[in-house]
């Protein structure tokens, strides 16, 4: 190792050793996509009704995460061994679909925003909440 490798290491471990050892998901401002870091966002949707009910979903048993707003749980799920994903927005009073939208592409994660659900597929989307419509 020549003399310009070895200063360049002890400045690159200096900055190193000088950095805050306290970067945790609690500090980051969009980890998880929530300001509480939970990965949960809230409307006014009173989801009391549907606590402690089950529905019986079909589907291969490979889930994203629910959201719940608008009156709604939103979800995405591979259709059984089809290789197709869908979005499905269900009521959160009874258990009935609102709407269903497939895709040909993995569905990761929905974000919910103002009225809006975005995923990546084999793009970007934007729906609307309450009808399922690209916008």
């Amino acid at each position: 190792m020549n003399l310009l490798s070895k200063a360049i290491a002890v400045i690159l471990a200096v900055a190193f050793l000088s950095l805050p050892f306290s970067a945790q998901a609690s500090s980051w401002s969009t980890f998880r996509s929530s300001p509480t870091n939970n990965a949960t966002v809230f409307d006014d949707t009173n989801s009391s009704g549907f606590a402690g009910t089950t529905y019986e979903i079909d589907g291969a048993g490979s889930f994203t995460a629910p959201i719940m707003a608008e009156g709604m749980l939103f979800f995405a799920k591979r259709i059984n061994a089809s290789g197709y994903n869908e979005i499905d927005a269900v009521s959160l009073s009874d258990g009935s679909i609102i709407w269903q939208k497939t895709y040909t592409r993995q569905i990761q994660r929905l974000v919910y925003d103002n009225g809006k659900i975005y995923f990546g597929a084999d793009k970007f989307y934007c729906l609307n909440a309450s009808d399922g419509s690209e916008v």
